[in-house]
């Protein structure tokens, strides 16, 4: 399963509050599957690394739109994103 992959607990809020719920616990794959714009940062607010990887991008097949902040994006990420494209 997909959401078991999902270790950080940035993403897991993000995933929860573009899905509409109240916990990243009532999540589901189809709910994954509809999430077409994310904003990942590397960084949270206070400084700390917010366990986000760039690899996670294959999670979500229907992402259309997606911003990257303190990322290093390297070729194998490219691939990932191009892998994205319909």
């Amino acid at each position: 399963m997909r959401l078991e992959k999902i270790t950080s607990q940035e993403l897991k809020r993000l995933i929860a509050l573009k899905s509409n719920k109240l916990s990243f616990d009532e999540v589901t794959e189809d709910d994954l599957d509809r999430i077409t714009e994310l904003v990942l940062n590397s960084k949270s607010f206070n400084g700390e690394d917010t366990g986000i990887t760039l690899d996670m991008i294959a999670l979500f097949p229907s992402l259309e739109d997606i911003r990257l902040i303190g990322f290093e994006v390297d070729k194998a990420v490219m691939e990932i994103l191009a892998g994205q494209q319909g």
